[in-house]
């Protein structure tokens, strides 16, 4: 069971001038599709690999030529892109637990 859970929006852009559709190439609408994903973590540092996530999204959209833009919204978590080794992820779990102590009095944490 994927416990990412998704809901999905598309966006026509129109041109400025005269109501037609832009374009990023000649002949083709702009098209902007989006994606909010939601994921519980249950660790105070997990990985979560979202290749085959964003792949399906890509997929579904029905664009075969542009970009996908992938971000965080949350300030306590961020999108780290590279490829899925173990060996390294064990490497940057421990740079993280060697410069982010998990006991320290963050501010963010307090609530006045």
């Amino acid at each position: 069971m994927n416990p990412l859970k998704t809901r999905s929006q598309s966006l026509k852009l129109m041109g400025p001038a005269n109501g037609s559709a832009g374009s990023c190439r000649s002949g083709l609408p702009s098209i902007v599709v989006g994606r909010v994903l939601h994921h519980a973590t249950r660790q105070k540092i997990e990985f979560v690999n979202l290749t085959d996530v964003v792949d399906e999204a890509i997929g579904e959209s029905g664009i075969s030529d542009g970009m996908a833009l992938v971000q965080s919204l949350h300030s306590t978590a961020a999108v780290f892109v590279n490829e899925w080794q173990d060996a390294l992820l064990n490497d940057f779990r421990t740079l993280v637990e060697q410069v982010v102590y998990g006991d320290a009095s963050w501010m963010h944490n307090d609530p006045r």
